[in-house]
């Protein structure tokens, strides 16, 4: 998946009136997030930054719903829907773990 398809898809599922920038900003805090807690790369934040385009995401199918899955619960959060935001960060948290898991499982190391 690439930044602009987890993007497009986010917007699908919430209208919303982030814009593509924040909408990036954030996915590129997730990336950073993911490449250190989980891959135990970029130990310092120096992370190569995400452009809004066709920068394919590191999450493989179907691991990559985390992506559109972590926009949904910031934009239900940036427009203070709670119950919807509790919803969708659950969704999101779910993804993020069964990516964490299969990465373990697969590459072999943990951090």
């Amino acid at each position: 998946m690439t930044t602009k398809e987890a993007i497009d898809l986010a917007c699908v599922l919430r209208p919303n009136e982030l814009g593509s920038e924040a909408l990036g900003s954030l996915l590129a805090e997730l990336e950073s997030s993911l490449a250190t807690e989980v891959r135990g790369e970029c130990p310092h934040g120096d992370c190569c930054p995400l452009v809004v385009t066709e920068t394919v995401l590191s999450a493989p199918p179907p691991f990559d719903r985390l992506y559109w899955a972590y926009l949904v619960a910031m934009i239900d959060l940036s427009a203070k829907d709670l119950d919807a935001y509790g919803l969708s960060y659950a969704l999101y948290q779910e993804a993020r773990t069964a990516y964490a898991r299969w990465y373990h499982r697969t590459r072999g190391k943990r951090i």
